[in-house]
């Protein structure tokens, strides 16, 4: 059973992040930790920590959600007293969960995403699959774009979108960096053939996708096909560099995060 721990700053948009995180846990019948990170230096965090934790479950120790879902969902308020993001990557690190699913408690745009803010902190330091919720839910991922090259870190953001949107449309984007007619022919095969091998180890999942090849940069391809297509979940691998260098300005990583508007998912890294 996957575990999936959602980190909550208590912030109104927070509810988006939980009625997703209800839909993604009831399809995976998995466990919820429900996290939020309380200043010991202030009154105020306190006693809203001690107000909102009851709120979450029911007397049963279950998700409460006005959800249609088709079983209860276990659930466990974790408070941990520290300055976040420190006291919650070293619960990831301890826990290490599946699945961090958290939220943007704002519009996600690349001019309000501040290099040392909590979510991209968490991004940089963290190595399970992190899932950032932007968009209020309506029901499971209807369509999603996966960027993929070959690579392990994107085969394990294949694996976890095939996870957590099961029955979504697939489209996986593929961006060439050799004009020649043959070398493209031959990338397209060679990711093909990845992509239904990666597949095949989802019995249950269907094994077509649609891929989206393209001459643009990866970041403004993602962008296109988001947009025309309405993607509601992209994933993409992580880079290969350590900490906060990962979401650098300029970085695909970061830039994907801040530009694309739908729910964004990076898969965890390879081991």
């Amino acid at each position: 059973m996957p575990m999936i721990s959602i980190l909550t700053d208590l912030h109104p948009r927070s509810d988006r992040v939980l009625d997703r995180s209800a839909l993604i846990a009831d399809e995976l019948s998995s466990d919820l930790d429900i996290v939020h990170a309380i200043n010991p230096d202030s009154d105020f965090a306190e006693a809203t920590a001690k107000l909102e934790a009851p709120q979450f479950s029911d007397d049963d120790g279950n998700l409460r959600t006005a959800l249609a879902i088709k079983n209860p969902i276990r659930m466990q308020w974790v408070g941990l007293r520290g300055a976040a993001p420190d006291s919650l990557v070293t619960y990831i690190a301890d826990k290490r969960p599946d699945l961090i699913i958290v939220g943007t408690g704002r519009e996600f745009t690349l001019s309000k995403l501040a290099i040392g803010s909590t979510v991209d902190r968490i991004v940089a330091r963290a190595s399970p699959a992190i899932l950032i919720v932007k968009r209020r839910p309506t029901g499971a991922y209807r369509h999603c774009a996966v960027a993929f090259d070959g690579s392990p870190e994107a085969s394990e953001a294949l694996r976890m979108a095939l996870r957590v949107a099961p029955t979504a449309r697939l489209t996986i984007v593929l961006t060439h960096d050799d004009s020649r007619s043959s070398a493209r022919s031959d990338a397209e095969i060679r990711i093909r053939s990845h992509v239904s091998s990666i597949l095949a180890e989802f019995a249950e999942r269907p094994a077509e996708f649609e891929l989206a090849p393209s001459d643009e940069a990866i970041v403004d391809a993602m962008k296109q096909v988001v947009e025309k297509l309405n993607v509601d979940l992209a994933a993409f691998g992580r880079t290969h560099r350590k900490g906060l260098a990962k979401l650098v300005q300029g970085g695909n990583t970061y830039m994907l995060l801040s530009h694309l508007t739908c729910d964004t998912l990076i898969g965890r890294q390879p081991e």
